[in-house]
């Protein structure tokens, strides 16, 4: 059981700190942004120098990067209006995945380069745990973009609260319960044979490690819809005085 409880902690704890440190770093002034963003590129190279030797810390630095990149505004994506009140849900998600582009673009490109580095090595608990977070946070902008209780609007850096125009907001949409069970689902049976008789202590950590992740994730699907307040559960990015529209301009963006 300890060899179980070891991993799992240690998981929660990476996820915990990267995400405080990540949103502290973001709410920082503007102008320290771009020393910032090259430390945290550093680090990025470092863990995709490392991916066949510590593949889940690793796979973390580097998805570290690309959050760093989206939320210090450095890969984003175009500059497109928002979306008119009422408009057609076609025409708000082809919006949407544009204001997204090059993030999109970048999360892809890094899966294939992490499936690259990763592809014969015997240790592929970092291309695992990369995936997870990649998918995961595919399912996560969807529900946003279909409507939940908690948008998150409030984590977001001045410049991306124009994003918020694209999130909708209900208390629960039809992809939401099948990303929980989901997510839930591949949890266990990522976690289910490490508890076989055969199962050596490498097996049992990776799996581990991975299944935690997963578990992370369907509790920040089920934070989405509970009504509960998570601004100041890290703390919130600065506010803006008035929120930027999609095209930069002072103005209010509600869906």
């Amino acid at each position: 059981m300890l060899t179980v409880a070891i991993p799992l902690a240690a998981a929660a704890l990476v996820w915990w700190a990267a995400t405080g440190v990540l949103l502290r770093v973001v709410a920082l002034p503007r102008a320290t942004h771009g020393r910032s963003f090259a430390v945290v590129s550093v680090l990025g190279l470092v863990g995709l120098w490392g991916l066949a030797r510590a593949g889940f810390g690793c796979a973390i630095l580097v998805w570290a990067w690309q959050e760093a990149a989206f939320l210090l505004g450095f890969v984003t994506g175009l500059r497109v209006a928002a979306p008119p009140r009422g408009a057609p849900r076609w025409q708000r998600f082809v919006r949407a995945f544009a204001a997204l582009l090059w993030h999109e673009l970048a999360m892809a490109l890094g899966a294939a380069l992490v499936l690259a580095l990763t592809w014969d090595a015997s240790n592929r608990v970092g291309a695992w745990t990369y995936l997870v977070l990649w998918v995961m946070r595919i399912s996560a902008q969807l529900n946003l973009f279909l409507g939940v209780r908690n948008r998150g609007a409030e984590l977001l850096p001045p410049h991306l609260r124009h994003l918020d125009a694209y999130f909708e907001h209900r208390p629960i949409n039809g992809l939401w319960p099948l990303s929980v069970i989901g997510g839930a689902a591949a949890s266990w049976l990522m976690l289910e044979p490490a508890f076989g008789v055969d199962a050596d202590v490498r097996t049992v950590t990776e799996r581990t490690l991975v299944a935690t992740l997963l578990a992370l994730a369907v509790i920040e699907h089920l934070v989405m819809v509970l009504p509960l307040r998570i601004d100041g559960w890290f703390g919130a990015a600065p506010p803006a005085a008035t929120a930027p529209t999609a095209l930069g301009e002072p103005g209010r963006n509600e869906p």
